[in-house]
């Protein structure tokens, strides 16, 4: 954890359930990761990826390839990063 008790209880957070969510997040990736799967966390939503179709499919000019997805990761709205 980064943060200490303080922090969490300022944000309002239960520290068993955001450890528990860390755990349960970690096992996950381990396994997506034996699979060759990751998470591309777009604006709002979250795409299943497979590394035998990258997320672009041309570097140089950065194009997205919607196709890449083999399944949209519901989080109704908790996915945040990159977007195409």
């Amino acid at each position: 954890m980064n943060w200490n008790d303080e922090q969490l209880e300022d944000a309002g957070l239960d520290k068993k359930k955001v450890e528990s969510i860390v755990r349960r997040l970690n096992k996950l990736g381990r396994e997506m990761d034996s699979m060759g799967l990751s998470i591309y966390g777009a604006s709002g939503s979250g795409n299943l990826i497979h590394v035998s179709h990258p997320t672009h499919n041309d570097s140089m000019n950065c194009k997205p390839d919607y196709d890449s997805v083999i399944a949209y990761i519901d989080g109704s709205g908790t996915w945040d990063g990159g977007d195409w």
